[in-house]
């Protein structure tokens, strides 16, 4: 029987890491301490493997390394030198297409450009594909999606043909097909810290629990003025948001009807449905009915497309949200809003040194140019770089003996200095205390905590062997733990995020990305594919303050001369309240409230959808460039913030002037016959003496004031009773 690794990875990949991600935040046992004892002489050689956490799969494997054929990306000549020969490994290859790229389509209706581009992919394919069509047979080629908007081909295959593969015409580079995941509260990395962190002290942990709700509506749809923009007749109605996700449950009353086109690429569902929940919070957000039990939706009137690409456990494949999307574009969708991606991945190495007085411990530790070095060396094709590396280092015994009490590992710790050093025994990385990850803002007493980084704002370029140094100025000889990880985050070139600057260029296709929620390991922590020039990445905001919450995930992205924000904007992603699967609860209408940028982002996709519902012929330029213009400047940098918070109602009120209102409990006013005055103050269609009743009830309101010309039946410049007196006496004479 062939074997398929995705046909099982996900079970296998669970299990395996959260088994070793126990076993990687447990203390250093006595079992692992050197074996040379510092306190009997000669200075400590031995040496603690690293601990790879693979950028493909988030699970840990001993770095090797392995080399393939030249198109091979290291991650992918890792997975075939480990895979059983009849196993299928499932992978992506890039094709050569050096014209595309001046083809791109540039509007929404420029069928031409796309069609040619669609020629140009079928003959770069074509050899590959007549290849792989010969081989299904006898399986050892399965699932093969290709895709037009960008040259690409997703296939399993066994080792062998996928060798093969990398020497056909036209074949320029071999991904491995890595699993994405929904953005959670905490990035799994994020919290492997947090759990190793919370035995010194009380940490900064995100609250990621459901909670009840209460109320009617969302607070987060009011403070973005979306209800304001609704309530003028702008509903986001046309306007096809796709939400590619867990799935989405259209029969809970807020969804029901909005879902008018569906497609399960992880499994075979022909109706919507959502195991998960997470789908089902995100539509809701989007575009979640007004007339429900709460009001949650930013953009009611928008229709959804269901893209199911997570699991129930809110895993799916690269691949997989790569179709998602393409089938989204093919099907007239205005916006894709992906809650979605793959954060900074860690290399750790981990444990126990020794030092005498005057001296200083060493212990090395491998970085990389780029994340497929871990995998391969000389490795290429990636967009994966060394950013920082986080260093602990905790004193453990002191002249042989345990240290038993806080007091005491502080006064030893107060006597150790730590220091990173590259290949050349330099010191170009800057230490910062890490004290953020802690609820008071400092590290313990008891132990060293430091980011290191760059010190002119590029990548860590000196690939090799690091050591950590740890010099002993106390009187006695000192063992110590020590935990070192270097995080390689994306600088916009790896596969997944060109492929979204590949889809939105040539459909025009707006792609609203959630930022990712590693916040805590400061800039730099953008997840793929947000990492994407192309799309609108969307951290997220605090309910209590104009402020980003400290889970989201911050820029820059790239380096130098490529180096930029990353966020695009901040939107509410804290305390969240939306719909929820109706197959998870008992609850016939459920809701729940939730944190996280995969709630940020379906406020900017749903503001979308009314941004196209005000001028249908936006572009997606356009639009991005209202979002920026008209977002709320707040005091934090462009890196964490973006151009600030999102404004739904100067958004919209930019794109197309909106009608005034007279009140949220009204249709917006008309002018019958106009003289640029709104008689049809209730929004009725008639002019009658209700409008009169309706204008006096609500003269003093500040939409009325702040639409003063068009309520100034009286002409003196203000509305008050005059201006009451003057409609009613209009509608006499008519």
């Amino acid at each position: 029987m062939i074997r398929t690794q995705r046909g099982t990875r996900a079970v296998v990949v669970g299990i395996v890491f959260c088994l070793l991600l126990s076993a990687a935040l447990a203390p250093v046992s006595e079992a692992t301490l050197p074996t040379t004892d510092v306190d009997s002489g000669g200075p400590e050689r031995s040496t603690t493997a690293a601990t790879v956490t693979d950028p493909a799969n988030n699970t840990t494997a001993s770095d090797n390394g392995t080399t393939g054929s030249d198109v091979l990306s290291g991650v992918a000549a890792y997975r075939l030198s480990r895979a059983e020969s009849d196993e299928l490994v499932p992978v992506i290859l890039v094709f050569d297409d050096q014209s595309r790229e001046s083809r791109d389509g540039g509007g929404r209706n420029d069928t031409t450009a796309r069609a040619q581009i669609r020629a140009t992919t079928n003959r770069t394919q074509s050899d590959v594909r007549e290849f792989l069509d010969a081989r299904r047979a006898n399986g050892t080629v399965a699932d093969v999606k290709p895709f037009w908007t960008r040259n690409a081909l997703a296939v399993e295959a066994t080792p062998a043909v996928v060798r093969t593969l990398g020497g056909m015409p036209n074949v320029s580079a071999i991904h491995y097909d890595r699993p994405i995941y929904a953005t959670g509260s905490v990035a799994p990395s994020v919290a492997a810290y947090l759990d190793s962190l919370s035995a010194y002290g009380e940490t900064v942990r995100p609250d990621s629990v459901q909670r009840a709700t209460s109320g009617t509506e969302s607070w987060s749809v009011k403070s973005v003025g979306a209800d304001d923009v609704q309530a003028r007749g702008i509903t986001g109605s046309g306007a096809n948001v796709s939400v590619i996700d867990s799935g989405i449950d259209d029969s809970h009353p807020a969804l029901r009807g909005q879902v008018v086109r569906w497609q399960d690429f992880v499994g075979d569902s022909s109706e919507p449905f959502d195991p998960w929940g997470h789908g089902t919070h995100v539509a809701g957000t989007v575009a979640g009915r007004a007339d429900a039990k709460k009001a949650v939706g930013v953009a009611p009137g928008a229709q959804l497309f269901g893209a199911r690409a997570l699991n129930a456990d809110g895993q799916g494949s690269m691949s997989d949200v790569m179709a998602a999307m393409e089938w989204s574009a093919e099907n007239h969708a205005d916006v894709v809003s992906a809650s979605l991606g793959a954060s900074p991945f860690p290399l750790e190495y981990r444990g126990e040194r020794g030092v005498r007085p005057n001296e200083t411990g060493t212990a090395d530790i491998e970085l990389y140019a780029n994340g497929s070095g871990v995998y391969q060396t000389n490795a290429k094709y990636d967009g994966f770089k060394p950013a920082y590396v986080y260093v602990l280092v905790e004193p453990t015994r002191v002249g042989g003996e345990q240290i038993q009490s806080d007091e005491r590992r502080a006064e030893v710790m107060r006597n150790l200095s730590v220091t990173l050093r590259d290949p050349a025994g330099e010191t170009p990385l800057r230490g910062v205390d890490a004290g953020w990850w802690f609820a008071d803002g400092r590290v313990p007493a008891q132990i060293a905590y430091q980011r290191f980084t760059p010190r002119n704002g590029t990548a860590i370029e000196t690939p090799g062997n690091w050591s950590l140094d740890v010099e002993n100025d106390h009187p006695e000889s000192v063992s110590y733990r020590y935990r070192t990880t270097a995080y390689y985050p994306s600088n916009g070139s790896d596969q997944f995020s060109r492929y979204v600057d590949s889809l939105v260029t040539t459909t025009d296709t707006v792609a609203v990305i959630s930022a990712g929620n590693a916040g805590l390991l400061g800039n730099r922590s953008v997840a793929s594919p947000g990492a994407s020039a192309g799309a609108i990445t969307v951290g997220a905001s605090r309910q209590t303050a104009s402020d980003v919450t400290s889970f989201s995930s911050r820029g820059p992205v790239g380096f130098g001369a490529d180096r930029r924000p990353g966020i695009d904007l901040i939107a509410p992603g804290e305390n969240v309240t939306s719909a929820y699967s109706t197959s998870q609860t008992d609850e016939a209408e459920p809701y729940v409230t939730r944190d996280g940028t995969s709630m940020a982002a379906p406020h900017v996709s749903g503001t979308v959808a009314l941004l196209l519902d005000a001028n249908p012929n936006a572009t997606r330029a356009d639009v991005t460039r209202v979002l920026r213009s008209t977002a709320r400047p707040l005091p934090q940098t462009a890196p964490t913030v973006g151009a600030g918070m999102l404004d739904t109602r100067s958004a919209v009120n930019e794109t197309a002037e909106l009608p005034p209102s007279v009140t949220t409990e009204t249709t917006p006013p008309t002018d019958p016959d106009g003289d640029g005055r709104y008689e049809d103050v209730n929004g009725d269609g008639n002019v009658t003496l209700a409008d009169v009743q309706t204008l006096f009830a609500h003269r003093d309101a500040g939409t009325v004031e702040g639409s003063r010309e068009a309520f100034d039946f009286s002409g003196n410049g203000r509305v008050n009773v005059a201006d009451v007196q003057a409609l009613f006496a209009k509608i006499r004479e008519n």
